[in-house]
């Protein structure tokens, strides 16, 4: 039987010192708001069943790596990633070659170098969140708390530093193509720049 995304995130997290794992579940509170208490004294298997339930499956992978990056551990973030895109192109569900790779990666570091402007220019919220829905990168506990935001600069900071940066490559790589789609002359401005 085939590893779940679940079962990859254990196997990366059970490689990890205990003093790793520490820095992972404090810098994972800072990261997704899982409060500290809630995984302080658990397993891996019961940090791991946190994050998917706090997000998706194919989010929690990408958080996941996220997050062992920041604490030092690319290398285990990396092989998660490798083996997580195998095993999805192997399901026939994505196909994962180094141009679309490259891609995903330039317009990662677009999302990440216009960060600040997006926050500021984005005009329509509202059908970034329904595709963003629509593709699992936020769930409707997600939608409606960013939903409660008063300003779209609200909106857009709050999905940007709660979602999309958490989300890793993927959810910049949706974000760019959402906003090709719904603001097209506000991506060809920023593009110019």
């Amino acid at each position: 039987m085939p590893k779940t995304e679940r079962d990859r995130i254990i196997e990366a997290l059970d490689d990890l010192s205990d003093a790793d794992l520490d820095r992972f579940k404090h810098k994972l509170c800072e990261t997704t708001g899982i409060g500290y208490g809630q995984i302080e004294n658990q397993t891996v298997a019961g940090i791991t069943r946190k994050i998917i339930s706090k997000c998706t499956s194919h989010r929690a992978v990408a958080i996941t790596a996220e997050v062992l990056r920041d604490i030092g551990q690319v290398d285990a973030a990396e092989k998660l990633l490798e083996e997580n895109a195998g095993q999805v192109g192997a399901r026939g569900e994505t196909s994962v070659s180094s141009t679309s790779s490259s891609s995903s990666e330039s317009k990662s570091l677009f999302v990440d170098k216009h960060l600040v402007k997006l926050i500021n220019k984005v005009t329509m919220v509202e059908p970034i969140l329904d595709d963003l829905l629509h593709k699992e990168i936020i769930n409707s506990e997600m939608y409606n708390r960013i939903q409660t935001e008063k300003t779209n600069e609200d909106k857009m900071r709050k999905l940007m530093y709660d979602v999309i940066k958490p989300g890793g490559v993927r959810a910049k790589e949706e974000l760019y193509r959402i906003l090709e789609k719904e603001q097209p002359f506000m991506m060809e401005g920023l593009k110019g720049e």
